[in-house]
């Protein structure tokens, strides 16, 4: 995953990670794969979705949505922080967007643990809402929406029938 110098072993340690995961040996490769770490894969399989070689960029989007896919829910907690860290401050707008497209698909699949997660959620994606990139701006706002609607509050759900019928 760290050899700068070869597009191909980036892009095989991600597909090997994807071949993993979705012939069921995922629960075994959790442990060392979905960490917020910086000396586990997780991390720069992150990163690598601004590669600048669309295969291994393809690849490390494969490898995150087959672990985020065959994950135990509760590791919704263990990877979130690098989700978010990296929507906050990285520095490549593919980084973000990839981030954020997972972060969908966890609300998909982890709905229970990412409404738990809303106080952390929020201010992450409240500020990506105004990032200078409109591709991130436009996920950023269908993200915050999504995991929005998890929370069940009548409260909030009485405003906003309010607010339709002005």
């Amino acid at each position: 995953m760290t050899d700068k110098k070869s597009a191909t072993s980036r892009e095989a340690a991600c597909s090997t990670i994807s071949t993993v995961c979705e012939n069921g040996a995922a629960q075994l490769l959790e442990p060392y794969v979905v960490s917020s770490d910086a000396n586990t894969p997780f991390p720069n399989l992150l990163e690598a979705f601004a590669d600048k070689d669309a295969s291994v960029k393809t690849a490390a989007i494969a490898a995150v949505k087959a672990i985020v896919q065959s994950m135990n829910p509760w590791a919704t907690f263990v990877i979130l922080p690098a989700l978010l860290e990296q929507i906050k401050t990285a520095g490549k707008w593919q980084v973000k967007h990839g981030c954020l497209d997972v972060l969908q698909q966890m609300i998909n699949s982890a709905p229970v643990q990412m409404a738990a997660a809303m106080p952390d959620l929020i201010p992450v994606l409240a500020g990506a809402v105004w990032d200078t990139k409109a591709e991130v701006k436009k996920l950023a706002k269908v993200t915050l929406e999504k995991a929005t609607a998890l929370v069940e509050n009548k409260d909030v759900s009485h405003m906003s029938t309010l607010e339709g019928s002005s």
